[in-house]
Protein backbone atom coordinates (compact mmCIF):
# COMPACT_ATOMS: atom_id res chain seq x y z
CA UNK A 1 0.00 0.00 0.00
CA UNK A 2 0.98 3.35 -1.01
CA UNK A 3 -1.01 5.69 1.24
CA UNK A 4 -1.41 9.41 0.85
CA UNK A 5 -2.72 10.32 4.41
CA UNK A 6 -2.24 8.02 7.33
CA UNK A 7 -4.06 8.77 9.92
CA UNK A 8 -2.26 7.17 13.56
CA UNK A 9 -3.45 7.64 17.32
CA UNK A 10 -1.82 8.53 20.35
CA UNK A 11 1.73 8.35 19.29
CA UNK A 12 3.48 8.03 16.01
CA UNK A 13 4.45 4.09 15.59
CA UNK A 14 7.61 2.97 14.43
CA UNK A 15 6.72 1.28 11.26
CA UNK A 16 5.53 5.09 10.56
CA UNK A 17 9.35 5.59 10.80
CA UNK A 18 11.88 3.33 9.93
CA UNK A 19 12.55 1.52 6.85
CA UNK A 20 9.97 2.19 3.76
CA UNK A 21 7.28 3.15 6.14
CA UNK A 22 8.22 6.81 5.70
CA UNK A 23 7.77 6.43 1.98
CA UNK A 24 4.31 4.19 2.15
CA UNK A 25 2.55 6.51 4.83
CA UNK A 26 2.29 9.84 2.55
CA UNK A 27 1.27 12.36 5.01
CA UNK A 28 1.29 11.24 8.58
CA UNK A 29 -1.74 12.92 10.79
CA UNK A 30 -1.24 12.17 14.43
CA UNK A 31 -4.88 11.93 16.62
CA UNK A 32 -5.12 12.24 19.78
CA UNK A 33 -7.75 9.97 21.07
CA UNK A 34 -6.54 10.37 25.46
CA UNK A 35 -4.28 7.22 25.60
CA UNK A 36 -1.37 7.64 27.79
CA UNK A 37 1.85 7.56 26.25
CA UNK A 38 3.75 8.42 29.07
CA UNK A 39 5.22 4.81 29.44
CA UNK A 40 6.58 4.67 25.55
CA UNK A 41 10.14 2.93 25.20
CA UNK A 42 11.05 5.07 22.38
CA UNK A 43 10.92 8.51 21.57
CA UNK A 44 11.12 10.67 17.74
CA UNK A 45 13.77 13.37 18.29
CA UNK A 46 13.54 16.40 16.17
CA UNK A 47 15.48 19.32 15.14
CA UNK A 48 13.73 21.42 17.88
CA UNK A 49 14.47 19.01 20.45
CA UNK A 50 17.94 18.96 20.23
CA UNK A 51 17.73 23.04 19.97
CA UNK A 52 15.92 23.00 23.33
CA UNK A 53 18.41 20.66 24.58
CA UNK A 54 21.73 22.61 23.79
CA UNK A 55 22.58 25.14 26.67
CA UNK A 56 23.45 28.73 25.77
CA UNK A 57 26.80 29.39 26.12
CA UNK A 58 28.13 31.61 29.09
CA UNK A 59 30.75 34.14 28.89
CA UNK A 60 32.72 31.99 30.87
CA UNK A 61 32.78 28.97 29.13
CA UNK A 62 36.26 27.63 27.59
CA UNK A 63 37.03 25.30 25.13
CA UNK A 64 36.99 22.36 27.61
CA UNK A 65 33.65 23.25 28.82
CA UNK A 66 31.95 21.46 25.41
CA UNK A 67 35.48 19.28 24.64
CA UNK A 68 34.23 16.69 22.17
CA UNK A 69 36.84 13.43 21.85
CA UNK A 70 36.75 11.52 18.79
CA UNK A 71 37.52 8.04 18.98
CA UNK A 72 37.33 6.12 15.83
CA UNK A 73 39.22 5.55 12.41
CA UNK A 74 42.03 3.09 11.99
CA UNK A 75 44.97 3.24 9.08
CA UNK A 76 43.17 4.09 5.84
CA UNK A 77 39.89 4.35 7.42
CA UNK A 78 39.90 8.16 8.39
CA UNK A 79 37.02 9.72 6.74
CA UNK A 80 33.81 8.96 8.81
CA UNK A 81 35.91 9.71 12.28
CA UNK A 82 37.36 12.80 10.28
CA UNK A 83 33.82 13.82 9.54
CA UNK A 84 32.35 13.57 13.02
CA UNK A 85 35.20 15.72 14.49
CA UNK A 86 34.33 18.48 12.26
CA UNK A 87 30.73 18.31 12.58
CA UNK A 88 31.39 18.63 16.29
CA UNK A 89 33.56 21.78 15.96
CA UNK A 90 30.72 23.33 13.77
CA UNK A 91 27.87 22.85 15.91
CA UNK A 92 29.97 24.59 19.01
CA UNK A 93 32.57 22.13 20.35
CA UNK A 94 35.28 23.86 22.11
CA UNK A 95 37.53 21.49 21.37
CA UNK A 96 37.58 18.41 19.25
CA UNK A 97 40.12 16.09 19.71
CA UNK A 98 40.57 12.76 17.38
CA UNK A 99 42.21 9.90 18.27
CA UNK A 100 42.61 7.04 15.84
CA UNK A 101 44.14 3.66 17.00
CA UNK A 102 47.02 2.18 14.33
CA UNK A 103 47.20 5.12 12.27
CA UNK A 104 50.51 6.60 11.07
CA UNK A 105 49.13 10.22 10.72
CA UNK A 106 49.62 10.92 7.13
CA UNK A 107 46.21 10.04 6.12
CA UNK A 108 44.28 12.65 8.63
CA UNK A 109 43.21 16.04 6.87
CA UNK A 110 44.37 19.08 7.89
CA UNK A 111 41.80 20.68 10.22
CA UNK A 112 41.22 22.92 13.28
CA UNK A 113 40.98 19.22 15.22
CA UNK A 114 43.83 17.83 17.11
CA UNK A 115 44.82 14.22 16.57
CA UNK A 116 46.37 11.91 18.38
CA UNK A 117 47.75 8.23 16.96
CA UNK A 118 46.78 5.68 19.61
CA UNK A 119 48.57 2.02 19.34
CA UNK A 120 46.77 -0.11 17.19
CA UNK A 121 46.06 -2.20 20.11
CA UNK A 122 45.53 -1.51 24.05
CA UNK A 123 44.46 2.32 23.56
CA UNK A 124 41.86 1.88 25.92
CA UNK A 125 43.57 3.77 29.57
CA UNK A 126 44.77 6.71 26.93
CA UNK A 127 41.70 6.93 25.25
CA UNK A 128 40.16 7.21 28.87
CA UNK A 129 42.75 9.92 30.28
CA UNK A 130 41.72 11.67 27.08
CA UNK A 131 37.99 11.41 27.67
CA UNK A 132 38.03 12.86 31.09
CA UNK A 133 39.20 16.22 30.04
CA UNK A 134 35.77 16.08 27.67
CA UNK A 135 32.16 16.37 28.19
CA UNK A 136 31.22 14.21 25.23
CA UNK A 137 32.88 11.09 23.60
CA UNK A 138 32.34 9.73 19.80
CA UNK A 139 33.34 6.38 19.65
CA UNK A 140 33.07 3.52 16.66
CA UNK A 141 33.30 5.25 12.91
CA UNK A 142 36.14 3.27 11.03
CA UNK A 143 37.95 1.63 14.01
CA UNK A 144 37.15 -1.66 13.08
CA UNK A 145 36.13 -5.06 14.13
CA UNK A 146 38.89 -7.12 15.83
CA UNK A 147 38.83 -8.77 19.05
CA UNK A 148 41.47 -6.48 20.54
CA UNK A 149 39.22 -3.59 19.37
CA UNK A 150 36.39 -4.98 20.87
CA UNK A 151 38.31 -4.89 24.48
CA UNK A 152 39.67 -1.94 24.29
CA UNK A 153 36.28 -1.06 23.35
CA UNK A 154 34.54 -2.50 26.50
CA UNK A 155 37.61 -1.14 28.84
CA UNK A 156 37.05 2.36 27.33
CA UNK A 157 33.42 2.05 27.95
CA UNK A 158 33.10 0.74 31.25
CA UNK A 159 35.93 3.27 32.37
CA UNK A 160 34.43 6.51 31.04
CA UNK A 161 31.58 8.54 32.68
CA UNK A 162 31.42 11.18 29.89
CA UNK A 163 28.49 10.96 27.68
CA UNK A 164 29.16 8.52 24.66
CA UNK A 165 27.73 8.38 21.23
CA UNK A 166 28.24 4.72 20.08
CA UNK A 167 28.18 4.61 16.51
CA UNK A 168 29.55 2.24 13.37
CA UNK A 169 31.61 -0.49 14.51
CA UNK A 170 31.44 0.20 17.76
CA UNK A 171 27.48 -0.86 17.41
CA UNK A 172 28.91 -4.29 15.82
CA UNK A 173 31.61 -4.52 18.41
CA UNK A 174 28.96 -4.34 21.11
CA UNK A 175 26.00 -6.56 19.31
CA UNK A 176 24.40 -8.50 21.64
CA UNK A 177 26.17 -7.63 24.34
CA UNK A 178 25.27 -4.16 24.42
CA UNK A 179 22.99 -3.81 27.06
CA UNK A 180 25.09 -5.39 29.49
CA UNK A 181 28.37 -3.51 28.67
CA UNK A 182 26.20 -0.36 28.62
CA UNK A 183 23.76 -0.99 31.62
CA UNK A 184 27.74 -0.88 33.58
CA UNK A 185 28.37 2.75 32.44
CA UNK A 186 28.23 5.43 34.97
CA UNK A 187 27.41 8.10 32.46
CA UNK A 188 24.88 8.21 29.49
CA UNK A 189 25.05 6.29 26.51
CA UNK A 190 23.25 7.13 22.40
CA UNK A 191 23.12 4.81 19.85
CA UNK A 192 22.92 5.39 16.55
CA UNK A 193 22.03 2.56 14.48
CA UNK A 194 20.96 3.02 10.58
CA UNK A 195 18.10 0.81 9.23
CA UNK A 196 20.44 -2.35 8.91
CA UNK A 197 22.20 -2.20 12.12
CA UNK A 198 19.12 -1.73 13.77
Amino acid sequence: VWATVTVTFAALKPGLLLGDGPARAGHVELVDIGLDTGSARAWLVEDGDARVALPPRRRDDHKWKSGVLVLGGSPGLVGAPWLSANAALHVGAGNVRLEIPGATGWEIPPSEVYSRLLPAEGWADQAVSDAAKCKAVVVGPGIGTSESTRADLRRFLAATAQAVVADADALTLLGRDAGIVLSARSGPTVLTPHDAEF
